[in-house]
């Protein structure tokens, strides 16, 4: 048994050893890419994911600690330096990761030697990450091919070739793609560590108390920008307009952190035991509140008044609740204490808005209110004089414009979407399918984010990725409503459980906010958003363990009470029947469906056919030889051809020269490859240096215009064998080419 014990110990380590280098590689590989514009930036960064890394490593909760705190402080560094923008959280997360790995890993380490069991995940949510990110994965694997022209299957080198109408190099591109997927994968990886770290409800106290500190520095900063240097951390664009960013990347992103925080500080408010907490937090509030009317955030004002709904309606019904069960004098005495404050507040809120005073002038020259009071009387004008959806169209801020362009994405890919990424880069070429209008300016095309969370992932990620990313969304939401039931059930329901509430309104108003942009496109958005979702869970995880079983409840009320806890907890990694056979099918259909469109209608080199643009490399200036006029490609040659018949006849010849050629060993065949738009259509091997006259046969498929591509399997460089100065990386010479 001991031997036994030690074998199994022995592969755990090794595949310890192996998950935490892969990670490691993919965070180098990720590092390598940063440009440093300072070396401060340089220092401070690396230093401080160094720190967040050997916290972590040796004491989880205090390096979880840190990382929360400084994921909404770091994200204007570069522009208070005028330096090229680097994603500090997304770095700080990588330092986070991979401590938390070490840590974890010991922990499953010794559990394992010691032969005890421990609970790491969730049956219900672990298979669903699994398909998400499976989903992921394929489509960035696709994508980079897709974008890199398909090197090194098809071409032998690789060419950063323009991916769309506004010119953009599939170089940066590629980067963008990867940038993309890491914002979407980090959700699930910071969930696991959360889910894994938490143990205690204290821990997402101080870990909701590290969040608030941060955001009262980020309010104050605010103040200070709004009120004397508007420009610093902030573009004059923002500042011209009248929005500040505090210490995020734009006013938007503080907008969508404002609203995710506000359910969160407003119950630290409400439901704080000690009334000199609720006087701390109160105070710190009032800052909050003050940040958030100086980003000029119609999305952050809209999630305070439905946060502020809510809550009215949580402490309505509880009230009506309390009086209910208090007799007839006491429910008199509330009564009148109760209904003069409100009458209060009203008549002051009246008296602020009726008469001419500080308060009113403040608020109404905000550029919140002007923002707001202008999309309002929009909406009325156009409404009165076209209708709702004009209404709608005109207080949209051309977002209706790009959700059209997301939903036609959807449709041309349903299943796959365009790519991890790509809607901003497939975006231009659509705007010219379904018309630009004002989108096009001295040849470029105005592109933006889709300005809608859920269609920007079934634009990306088509329906797979969309109905999992929802279906996440939903067990979130059932897991929180059964831990209630389940608490009502066998009457234990607590004060303490309010504190949960303050987070689940965050985590519902935040998915309803989506609705109005992809916020969570911001790393330190996504990572706090996600922080959320990962404390409800792990309240939920911890919680649950004072719910008795089945029988201790039978015993306790007298009756027969059928509990299902919210967490299902698995220590494994383990999959039921019917999943084991659904995830490969449903991984297996989507990366077959979406290699299918990316080498064709997705493909550059079909974008290039129907659009005005164009890729061309590998072929130099025709010249007149024996009589025709010919030309030299290189090793890979590409170029857009108008197709005038069915069949296409390229002359081709080895011309290597043999002949002139002393103490060299001969090359091996020249072999061609023929490619019409990513297809093979021929493969010649030259046995000589005569000419050959090869028929291609135009595919079915193409239309107007095709892209002919060239490969061959060697070139040769004259000036290499001394015959010339020629440097030109020669493979064989081509004819005029003629159609049938």
């Amino acid at each position: 048994m001991r031997n036994y014990s030690l074998l199994i110990s022995k592969k755990i380590y090794v595949r310890n050893i192996l998950v935490f280098i892969f990670f490691g590689f993919v965070f180098l590989l990720y590092h390598s890419i940063i440009e440093y514009g300072n070396l401060a930036v340089f220092i401070l960064l690396n230093a401080l994911v160094l720190f967040i890394f050997i916290f972590t490593a040796f004491k989880p909760k205090l390096g979880l600690y840190i990382f929360i705190f400084f994921i909404p402080l770091l994200n204007s560094v570069t522009t208070i330096m005028a330096i090229r923008s680097i994603d500090f959280p997304i770095y700080m997360f990588f330092g986070f990761f991979l401590g938390f790995l070490l840590s974890f890993f010991d922990k499953d380490f010794k559990n394992r030697l010691n032969l005890s069991s421990q609970d790491y995940y969730d049956k219900e949510i672990y298979p669903l990450a699994f398909v998400f990110l499976g989903i992921l994965v394929i489509s960035l694997a696709v994508t980079l091919f897709r974008y890199a022209n398909f090197f090194p299957f098809i071409t032998n080198n690789y060419y950063n070739l323009k991916v769309n109408l506004n010119g953009v190099g599939s170089s940066g591109v590629l980067f963008w793609v990867i940038k993309y997927f890491f914002n979407y994968a980090i959700a699930f990886f910071f969930l696991f560590a959360l889910f894994n770290i938490i143990d205690k409800k204290k821990d997402i106290i101080i870990a909701v108390f590290v969040l608030i500190s941060a955001t009262v520095i980020s309010s104050i900063y605010a103040i200070y920008q709004y009120y004397f240097n508007p420009t610093f951390g902030s573009f004059s664009y923002w500042a011209e307009s009248g929005r500040i960013n505090s210490t995020f990347s734009d006013p938007n992103a503080l907008g969508a952190y404002c609203v995710i925080i506000f359910p969160i500080f407003l119950s630290m408010v409400i439901f704080s035991k000690r009334w000199y907490y609720r006087l701390v937090f109160s105070v710190f509030f009032i800052l909050f509140i003050i940040m958030t009317f100086f980003s000029g955030s119609r999305t952050a004002l809209l999630g305070i008044v439905i946060t502020l709904f809510v809550f009215l309606l949580y402490g309505i019904i509880n009230y009506l609740k309390y009086l209910s069960a208090t007799d007839k004098k006491k429910r008199i005495i509330n009564l009148c204490i109760i209904l003069p404050l409100i009458f209060l507040i009203l008549i002051s809120m009246i008296a602020v808005f009726l008469t001419e005073n500080q308060i009113k002038e403040s608020f109404y020259q905000s550029e919140l209110f002007k923002r707001t009071s202008g999309s309002i009387n929009t909406f009325f004008y156009h409404f009165n004089e076209y209708g709702f959806t004009e209404g709608l169209k005109s207080i949209s801020n051309f977002r209706h414009f790009y959700w059209g362009m997301a939903v036609n994405m959807a449709k041309d890919y349903p299943l796959t979407g365009v790519g991890t990424g790509s809607y901003i880069i497939e975006l231009p070429d659509y705007l010219r399918r379904f018309g630009a209008g004002d989108y096009q300016s001295q040849g470029i095309y105005q592109v933006d984010y889709a300005g809608n969370y859920y269609l920007q992932v079934l634009a990306e990620l088509g329906a797979a990725g969309l109905m999992s990313m929802l279906f996440m969304f939903f067990l979130i939401i059932k897991k929180t409503a059964l831990y209630y039931v389940c608490k009502r059930k066998i009457g234990i329901v607590k004060r303490d459980d309010r504190f949960l509430f303050g987070l689940f309104v965050s985590f519902i108003v935040t998915i309803f906010s989506l609705i109005f942009g992809p916020h969570t496109n911001f790393t330190s958005i996504q990572l706090i958003f996600w922080l959320v979702i990962g404390l409800i869970l792990s309240y939920v995880k911890i919680m649950q363990s004072n719910i008795p079983l089945d029988t201790d409840i039978s015993v306790f009320n007298k009756k027969n009470i059928t509990i299902n806890k919210p967490i299902k907890l698995t220590g494994v990694l383990a999959f039921t029947r019917q999943q084991k056979v659904l995830i490969p099918v449903l991984l297996f259909l989507f990366f077959s469906s979406f290699m299918l469109s990316s080498l064709t209608g997705l493909s550059i080199h079909a974008k290039q056919n129907r659009c005005q643009f164009e890729n061309t490399y590998g072929f130099f200036d025709y010249k007149s030889f024996e009589g025709r006029d010919v030309r030299w490609i290189s090793i890979d040659a590409s170029t857009k051809i108008k197709k005038d018949g069915n069949m296409l006849t390229i002359p081709i010849q080895d011309a290597y020269p043999y002949e002139l050629v002393e103490n060299v060993n001969l090359p091996k065949p020249l072999i061609a490859k023929f490619y019409i738009d990513n297809m093979l259509v021929k493969r010649v091997k030259l046995e000589n240096n005569s000419w050959y006259n090869v028929a291609l046969n135009i595919p079915g498929f193409t239309e107007d215009w095709f892209t002919l591509t060239i490969v061959l399997n060697r070139s040769w460089v004259p000036k290499d064998l001394k015959l010339n100065f020629d440097t030109r990386e020669l493979g064989a010479r081509i004819g005029e080419y003629e159609f049938e």
